[in-house]
């Protein structure tokens, strides 16, 4: 009976002592040096623990601001300061991964962990990689939409406020040709005509028209108010000229981020093989 309950207590205590005692270090090799890279690592091997990038605090904050930012729809309160904020919550991620990685890969080392502990942190990193690759691309939409409503904004700003719209809100003119070689003709006019360069707020395929779904090669968009004198004017010579375009009063959800006049035929629907043809702005 002792002996019995002797051998229970003795299979308590090596269970018990499961969950806590590392293993031990290898025989030595058959150069007779041991197998751990140094003392150092042998007597370090006791204290070290895997610490997980998701269990800093820090972490966390930064993924609430990922939340916020990055995986949410753009709205008017997704500013470029916020969007600082998003990439610099990005990187800061990825540095954590990092340390996260050599964490494991040294415990592998040591011994502590089997090597395909080595998998989970490096598929994180490489998410975490792919995050900051779409929080700059965001980033770079949201800037790009400022400064075109910067730039609108400036040219509506110059000139007299009109008082009553001459038109509907999308007035549209489907001309009669349209080449490239317009484009800079009409430039040249517009110069001509008011001694000042034509107010581009959108040349060619931009972020913002690709993640509206358009590709906006070979047109323009012109950051003037179609009634305004300079906008009345391009209408006329657009509709002379034979060149299609699109006059916005205002501003249209998912085509126009505020009054402005499109020049060039709609814009073909984007798809990530390529544009295809549509009814597109």
């Amino acid at each position: 009976m002792a002996i019995t309950l002797a051998a229970g207590l003795l299979g308590l205590a090596l269970a018990a002592g499961a969950q806590t005692v590392e293993p031990a270090p290898p025989a030595p090799s058959a150069a007779g040096g041991p197998a751990w890279r140094s003392a150092e690592a042998q007597g370090s091997l006791g204290s070290r623990r895997l610490r997980r990038a998701e269990d800093d605090p820090n972490d966390l904050r930064d993924g609430l601001i990922l939340q916020h930012t990055l995986y949410t729809s753009i709205t008017s309160e997704l500013t470029e300061e916020r969007c600082a904020e998003m990439v610099q919550a990005a990187e800061r991620r990825i540095e954590r991964r990092k340390q996260e990685a050599e964490w494991t890969r040294e415990l592998v080392e040591l011994g502590a962990l089997a090597r395909n502990r080595l998998r989970e942190p490096a598929e994180k990193l490489a998410w975490a990689e792919r995050e900051l690759e779409l929080a700059r691309k965001r980033a770079e939409l949201v800037a790009e939409l400022a400064e075109m409503a910067r730039a609108e904004h400036a040219a509506l700003a110059s000139e007299p406020p009109v008082a009553e719209a001459a038109g509907p809100l999308v007035e549209r003119f489907d001309g009669a040709r349209f080449r490239s070689g317009d484009l800079a003709k009409i430039e040249q006019a517009y110069q001509a005509r008011f001694l000042k360069p034509l107010p581009v707020s959108a040349r060619g395929d931009t972020a913002l028209h690709r993640a509206l779904g358009f590709d906006h090669r070979d047109r323009l968009d012109v950051a003037v108010h179609p009634d305004h004198p300079e906008g009345v004017w391009l209408r006329n010579y657009l509709r002379e000229n034979g060149v299609p375009y699109f006059a916005f009063r205002g501003s249209v959800a998912g085509k126009a981020t505020g009054a402005h006049v499109h020049v060039g035929p709609p814009s073909e629907r984007w798809t990530p093989a390529g544009a295809q043809a549509g009814g597109g702005l």
